[in-house]
């Protein structure tokens, strides 16, 4: 393999596992706004509902 070949083909590599590892990162952000998201709400749920039987 020539060396120009050789150093693209690893460039090309890199370039893979740099935007899986972005798209990873964002799906874990997008999950935890989600949790979070969530959270606030069932919290949300629950003080109103304390404040309805009184």
């Amino acid at each position: 393999m020539l060396p120009k070949e050789r150093l693209r083909k690893m460039q090309e590599g890199k370039r893979i596992i740099r935007e899986r590892r972005l798209v990873e990162e964002r799906r874990i952000k997008e999950y935890a706004i989600r949790r979070l998201e969530e959270r606030k709400q069932k919290h949300y749920e629950q003080g109103r509902a304390g404040y309805d039987k009184g």
